[in-house]
């Protein structure tokens, strides 16, 4: 599936073309995870004509393989450099790399909060990494040492007097919290009842956070 669906010609945006995109990335996804290897996904990356195939790619390089491996390592610097004007893009960059999974996540959010194109006051970058990470990364949110839940509730107490609407939209990612084990429960009733302690939060804030920890 995945050599049979090989583009013949250049990109094209038709219905047909675009299943033969998603078909083709789901299969890369399957022989990733099989093969144990970059290899075919290296490949997809340098080859891809089009931005499905290409950031599908750069997703599966970056989940599949650790942070210091060097050809993801560049493939996410050729990214950046190619794209690094493109700000729509670019929050894909930054999703991409907060949704990897493992317990080491938190230590890849901070070190991208501090990167020259993240900046708090851009709202769709502030989801792109933090929103996208709290969502959308079970194993890295939801780390058994309650990192992410603290990590979240100082972002949002941050950003409250800045953009409310915001903040607690990140917020509703602790909505569940009641149905977590019991450890993980107990770090994120701390990290939420340390929130609600703040002073002067926003309507929008308190009123969700109030409801969370009553």
């Amino acid at each position: 599936l995945y050599h049979g669906t090989s583009p013949a010609v250049p990109f094209s945006p038709d219905a047909e073309s675009a299943g033969k995109r998603a078909l083709r990335n789901r299969a890369l996804t399957f022989l990733n995870e099989a093969e144990s290897s970059l290899s075919l996904a290296l490949d997809s990356y340098h080859k891809a004509d089009n931005m499905t195939e290409r950031l599908h790619a750069l997703t599966m390089l970056v989940h599949s393989s650790e942070d210091d491996n060097a050809d993801v390592k560049a493939a996410l610097s050729n990214f950046e450099t190619e794209f690094r004007n493109d700000a729509g893009v670019m929050d894909k960059w930054f999703m991409v790399q907060a949704t990897k999974p493992g317990t080491d996540a938190m230590a890849r959010i901070h070190a991208l909060v501090h990167h020259p194109a993240f900046s708090w006051d851009n709202p769709n970058r502030v989801r792109s990494l933090v929103g996208a990470f709290a969502t959308g990364n079970a194993t890295g949110f939801n780390a058994a040492d309650g990192g992410g839940y603290t990590f979240l509730c100082d972002t949002v107490a941050m950003l409250d007097s800045k953009n409310p609407q915001l903040a607690a939209r990140l917020l509703t990612a602790l909505r569940s919290w009641k149905s977590l084990e019991e450890t993980r429960q107990s770090h994120a009733k701390a990290a939420l009842e340390t929130l609600a302690g703040k002073p002067q939060l926003s309507s929008d804030v308190s009123e969700m956070v109030s409801r969370m920890v009553s």
